[in-house]
C-alpha cells in the first residue's frame, strides 16, 4: 500500500495534469489554470526547485560526457572522481522524472499554444462534429472532476463548465480559409512537440483533424451565442487608476467610432457564414489603410491572445494603457519589473506572451483588480488606432506589438504588430514570426477586461 504522503502527491499531480490540459483547451483563461496548477505544485516542485532540478539534470548529462572522455583517455583516477559525483547527483534526481514532466508544463515557457480543438470551440479551426463533441466532453469531465478535487475554485470551474455547455453549432460551410486547417508536415511537428510535453490529449485531437481520408469539405462551426462586447465602457475603480499610475499606466476612455465599427462587424458576419459574402464598402471618410486592414481581417483567421476570433471593436471602452511616447521606445517603467521583463524593445512575442501569461495575476493584484475579470495584454489594434492621434503614435519607423495572432498554414502562428510610419502608421498592421526579436519592435501594454478578448 502506498503511504498517505505518496497518495497525496499522486492526487496533487493528477490535479495539476487536469489544469494543464484545460489551459490548452480553454485559452481565454489559460494563465489562470496554470497559476492554479503552480499553487498546487508548489509543495512538490516550486518554480525555483524546478529550475534547480533542470540545472542538475543538465549537469548529470555533462558529467556523463566527462566520464566517457576520461575513459577514452584512460584517466581512471579522474573517471572515478567524476563517477562518484555523477552517482551522488543521480541519487538526488531519482524518482523525479515524472514530477519534472508535469512541472515542465507549468514552470517552463507559457507561450500561446492553441490546440485544434480549442480553436474549433470558437469557430476558428474546423473539425468534424464528433471530434468537437469528444473534446468538449473531455473538457467538461475535467472541470467536473476539479469541482470535486479543488473546491476552492469551484465557482470558476462551474462558470467555465457552463460556458462549454453553452457552445452550439450555428452552421456548416465550406472551409473559407485553408490556413485554418492543419497540414500533415506542420501537424507532425506539433505531434512531436506534444509528445515532448506529454500532452497526449493534444495528439488525439490532431489525429482527429488529420487521420480521416474522407475529411469533409464542410466544417463544424461553434460559438457561444451570448458572447458580446458588454461593460467595456465602465470606468476603472479609482484605487486601480492610482495604483496603475505608479506602474506607468493611465486610464483612457476610447470614444466610439460607429463607422469603423460597422466595417469591422462585417468580419464577424462573414466568419460565421451567414451569407454576407460581398466585400464591405468602407465609407469615404475612412482612411484607405484602415479599410485595407479591416479587409484583411475579413479574409484571414486572426485570433486574440485569448484564442477567440479577433473582431476589432470601435465602441466606447475604458482601459489602462502605458503612455510613454514612441520617441522613447525603450522606456523603462515599473510595470516591466512586475512582468519580469528586462526590457520592452527587441523582445520576441514568445517572450512577451510568456511574461504576460505568467504575471497578469501579479499585476492585477497590485492594481486591486480581479484577475478573472481583467488581463494584461499587448495593446489591441483597435485601441492603438484610436489613441494614436492624441498620443502622437504611428509616426516613427518602428513596430508595436499588438494583441493577437494570424493562424497560418498548419496552424503556424504569426504575431500582430503595427504602427510603422513607413507602412501606413497607426492604421496599418502586419505579422511577424513569434520568435522574431528585431530592435525595431517595442511593447506597449494595456489592462483590459477579459470579455473584450472573447467577444464576437
Amino acid at each position: 500500500m502506498p503511504s498517505r504522503s505518496a497518495s497525496s502527491d499522486v492526487e496533487t499531480l493528477n490535479v495539476v495534469r487536469a489544469l494543464v490540459a484545460l489551459s490548452e483547451h480553454d485559452l481565454a483563461f489559460a494563465d489562470r489554470y496554470l497559476d492554479r496548477a503552480a499553487t498546487h505544485l508548489e509543495p512538490l516542485c516550486s518554480r525555483e526547485r524546478f529550475q534547480v532540478l533542470e540545472h542538475e539534470r543538465a549537469a548529470l548529462t555533462r558529467l556523463a560526457a566527462t566520464i566517457r572522455e576520461a575513459a577514452d583517455r584512460g584517466q581512471w583516477g579522474a573517471l572515478k572522481t567524476v563517477a562518484h559525483q555523477a552517482n551522488a547527483l543521480q541519487a538526488r534526481l531519482q524518482d523525479t522524472e515524472e514530477l519534472m514532466r508535469v512541472a515542465a508544463d507549468v514552470h517552463r515557457s507559457r507561450n500561446f499554444r492553441p490546440t485544434a480543438a480549442a480553436l474549433a470551440f470558437v469557430g476558428v479551426a474546423h473539425l468534424p462534429r464528433d471530434a468537437v463533441e469528444r473534446a468538449r466532453g473531455a473538457v467538461s469531465a475535467r472541470l467536473h472532476d476539479l469541482l470535486r478535487r479543488d473546491g476552492t475554485w469551484g465557482e470558476f470551474y462551474r462558470d467555465r463548465s457552463t460556458w462549454f455547455e453553452g457552445l452550439e453549432v450555428v452552421g456548416a460551410e465550406a472551409v473559407p480559409d485553408a490556413a485554418a486547417r492543419l497540414d500533415p508536415v506542420a501537424a507532425r511537428r506539433r505531434v512531436d512537440e506534444a509528445i515532448e510535453r506529454g500532452a497526449f490529449g493534444e495528439v488525439e485531437h490532431l489525429a482527429d483533424a488529420l487521420g480521416r481520408d474522407d475529411a469533409p469539405s464542410a466544417a463544424t462551426i461553434v460559438r457561444v451565442a451570448s458572447s458580446a462586447f458588454v461593460g467595456l465602457d465602465v470606468p476603472f475603480p479609482a484605487a486601480a487608476v492610482a495604483n496603475g499610475g505608479a506602474l506607468g499606466l493611465v486610464m483612457e476612455t476610447l470614444a466610439p467610432d460607429d463607422c469603423s465599427d460597422a466595417a469591422a462587424a462585417c468580419r464577424l458576419r462573414r466568419g460565421l457564414g451567414d451569407g454576407a459574402r460581398d466585400e464591405h464598402v468602407c465609407p469615404a471618410a475612412m482612411r484607405p489603410v484602415l479599410c485595407e486592414s479591416l479587409a484583411f481581417l475579413s479574409r484571414h483567421a486572426v485570433v486574440s491572445s485569448a484564442g477567440h476570433r479577433y473582431v476589432p471593436s470601435f465602441r466606447s471602452e475604458v482601459l489602462l494603457v502605458e503612455s510613454f511616447p514612441e520617441t522613447e521606445p525603450a522606456a523603462l517603467t515599473p510595470l516591466l519589473d512586475v512582468l519580469e521583463l528586462p526590457r520592452r524593445r527587441g523582445l520576441a512575442r514568445s517572450d512577451v506572451e510568456n511574461a504576460l501569461r505568467r504575471n497578469t495575476a501579479a499585476v492585477c493584484e497590485q492594481l486591486g483588480l480581479d484577475p478573472f475579470q481583467y488581463a494584461v495584454v499587448c495593446i489591441p489594434f483597435d485601441a492603438y488606432v484610436r489613441l494614436a492621434p492624441q498620443r502622437g503614435w504611428g509616426r516613427e519607423a518602428m513596430w508595436t506589438h499588438l494583441d493577437g495572432y494570424q493562424i497560418g498554414a498548419g496552424s503556424e502562428l504569426r504575431a500582430l504588430v503595427g504602427g510603422d510610419v513607413r507602412y501606413g502608421g497607426c492604421h496599418d498592421f502586419c505579422m511577424v514570426g513569434r520568435h522574431y526579436d528585431g530592435t525595431q519592435l517595442t511593447a506597449r501594454f494595456a489592462v483590459v477586461r477579459r470579455g473584450r478578448l472573447c467577444a464576437s
